[in-house]
């Protein structure tokens, strides 16, 4: 197991015949709890927060970022994928009953029906974080957890919420309910846990007044939300203008400069490329003419020999083109070579950051808050996305060099094919030349011995 592979969750199946462990690994391991044999390995795109089985031991779910996966126990065939918009599921709960599914993330709890896997309620309440739900004894309320430093009961019907227990100081992290229904246990990284005896004057009263507050809360809280996240948009898209500008200019500079570095170098030590070979063999093969011009042969010879020379130097385009791409292709890696190593080097200090913010502290001198921890654990996830798209990017573009070559042997042999027929063309052209020429020598020959037949018949009869 790696550094950062830490086991997130576990669960037992209801029949004690499983048991399921999730991990930032990306998978869930099924295991078998009498022969201790690992059963099955599930793997998932994303980091996995936690698992759960159903009462009847015939499902389990794990819960990942923007998603929940519904697996077959006996198989480990994953049956369905209930997306969301909760940033990561943390928790996820059946319902007694195996009536309900529910998984919270982000502030919104989703409540799906188990039998047609449908989505019934979005419970909204919560200001922070949803870390943990459980459903009580009867399957009637669910109990959530929230960096918000509340514990809210809901009822599982209407999706309404029942209760709003405060009294923590830090975010609660855990919620659990006692066998008989009657209370309700909570734990905070306030370092306290607190019971909370359900239908109790107390609570009721609690409840009352909770909910009157909230009430004349939530529409201002609302409003000044949005006030917020219009100016956090506004203020990120005049950045990320004002970043990309910036970029874009650098990138200019760096590319002119590039390109007047190229030209010099080019002026003082021309380099070949490495189609100039085949350029060789194309001119030789037409620089090579049996005759300046072999339309007066008059025959199909000539005709196809004038055809492949057109088809060679056509040939030799499309080769240039091809390894223009490669050239291109492979500066397009280099980049992405170092662009992985800069991702690596950021993801690197992101989890070392991580891993002292989640480290145990036995003294409690150097206990890092909730907030603190969340906002670490962002950053991380996000560098180790940032990280996970730059070695797609040059694993694609790898693949593209790859096909991209594949492509440049195929032109060169069609050149080859092509040079050779020119050959065998012109071997047939001189043939058919010297034929020709045979011809004319055979015609003054014959001329010449009738002048000189003449002569000497002229000679004879002078004398």
């Amino acid at each position: 197991m790696q550094d950062n592979d830490y086991v997130t969750s576990l669960a037992f199946s209801y029949n004690s015949k499983w048991i399921a462990s999730s991990s930032y690994d990306k998978t869930v391991k099924l295991w078998n709890i009498a022969s201790g044999d690992l059963q099955n390995t599930l793997s998932h795109d994303n980091v996995v927060f936690s698992v759960a089985f159903s009462p009847d031991s015939v499902w389990f779910v794990s819960g990942t970022t923007h998603s929940i996966h519904v697996w077959e126990t006996e198989s480990g065939r994953k049956r369905y994928t209930l997306e969301g918009d909760q940033e990561s599921a943390y928790s996820v709960a059946f319902s007694p009953n195996s009536e309900w599914l529910a998984g919270s993330g982000d502030k919104t709890i989703k409540l799906w029906n188990a039998d047609s896997w449908q989505l019934k309620h979005t419970l909204k309440g919560h200001k922070e974080i949803v870390y943990f739900v459980a459903f009580s004894p009867n399957g009637k309320w669910l109990a959530s957890s929230s960096e918000d430093k509340t514990v809210k009961l809901w009822d599982v019907e209407s999706g309404k919420i029942q209760h709003t227990l405060q009294g923590h100081k830090e975010g609660v992290f855990s919620v659990a309910f006692s066998p008989n229904g009657k209370w309700l246990a909570s734990g905070s990284s306030d370092r306290t846990v607190k019971l909370w005896a359900l239908n109790s004057p107390e609570m009721d009263k609690q409840q009352t007044e909770s909910q009157q507050v909230e009430s004349k809360q939530t529409e201002s809280q609302q409003i000044e939300s949005q006030q917020i996240e219009s100016q956090q948009i506004e203020s990120q898209q005049i950045e990320s203008q004002q970043i990309e500008s910036q970029q874009t200019e650098s990138q200019q500079t760096e590319s002119q400069q590039i390109e007047s570095q190229q030209i010099e170098s080019q002026q003082i030590e021309p380099v070949e490329p490495e189609p100039l070979f085949h350029e060789r063999r194309c001119e030789s093969a037409l620089s090579h003419n049996p005759i300046d011009n072999p339309r007066p042969l008059n025959n199909a010879v000539a005709t196809e020999y004038l055809s492949q020379k057109k088809a060679c130097l056509v040939q030799l385009e499309q080769l240039r083109a091809v390894h223009q791409r490669i050239t291109k292709l492979k500066k397009q890696i280099q980049n992405d070579q170092t662009d992985v190593f800069d991702k690596k080097k950021v993801y690197e200090e992101k989890k070392a950051q991580f891993d002292r913010a989640y480290q145990f502290d036995p003294s409690g001198q150097n206990v890092v808050s909730s907030e603190k921890q969340r906002q670490v654990y962002q950053a991380f996830d996000k560098a180790w996305q940032a990280y996970q798209n730059s070695q797609k990017k040059l694993f694609q573009h790898q693949q593209l060099k790859a096909v991209t070559e594949k492509e440049l042997a195929q032109e060169q042999e069609a050149l080859n094919a092509i040079i050779e027929q020119l050959d065998s063309l012109r071997g047939e052209l001189r043939e058919a030349l010297f034929t020709n020429l045979k011809k004319k020598m055979g015609m003054k020959k014959k001329q010449l011995a009738e002048v000189l037949h003449d002569i000497i018949h002229n000679l004879a009869f002078s004398q």
